[in-house]
């Protein structure tokens, strides 16, 4: 886990990876590399991951129940557990979840807890398909 009063700059790959000018693999801006790491952490299952069985979160199994307005509290709190488990370098600002015919949309405001006056909101949009 970093240690945030020694950490200076955050860098690293950044999810979803886009192709720029130099290439699907080119140094992106902390709240990038932020970003793609709450997503690795949200979209990972529990349990999935050998020898860190605890990573993860719960928002999978989520995604196949009949949506409900209780489903968008349970989200929100699985999106501010995750970051708070897996990654103690973003502060969640706040999180809105709403559906749109059959797919989910949540929208995540955060920051960095080095630079807390950046705030950025981004959102996921997220079809609901039942396998059978």
């Amino acid at each position: 886990m970093a240690d945030l009063r020694t950490t200076t700059q955050l860098r690293g790959l950044a999810l979803p990876a886009t192709k720029g000018p130099g290439g699907f693999f080119e140094s992106k801006q902390p709240l990038d590399v932020a970003w793609g790491d709450l997503l690795m952490a949200l979209f990972t299952r529990r349990g999935s991951r050998v020898m860190r069985r605890d990573f993860g979160s719960v928002l999978a199994e989520l995604l196949f129940d009949p949506t409900t307005d209780e489903q968008a509290e349970v989200v929100d709190h699985v999106v501010r557990e995750a970051a708070a488990d897996h990654c103690p370098h973003i502060s969640i600002r706040g999180v809105e979840v709403s559906t749109i015919d059959r797919a989910m949309q949540v929208r995540i405001r955060f920051a960095l807890r080095t630079d807390t006056a950046d705030v950025q909101t981004r959102e996921v949009l997220i079809p609901k398909v039942h396998i059978s």
